[in-house]
């Protein structure tokens, strides 16, 4: 899935915020990488990674928080 046309853009969307709010990077880049992949995993199906992201990141990130 993360080899998906669009999952870059995804990860990269996730990504910048994190910089900018001052996470390390390396940190930032596993944060990212991770909820991406949860979110993936959260939703299964022939789901774009936007789709992915829409539908299925909002869910994991609030269940984080909890």
């Amino acid at each position: 899935w993360t080899a998906t046309a669009g999952s870059g853009d995804v990860l990269a969307g996730m990504l910048g915020p994190l910089l900018a709010a001052g996470v390390p990077t390396l940190w930032a880049a596993a944060l990212a990488a991770s909820l991406q992949a949860r979110a993936a995993a959260a939703l299964p199906g022939p789901y774009t990674p936007e789709e992915v992201a829409t539908r299925s990141l909002p869910g994991v990130i609030a269940a984080l928080r909890t």
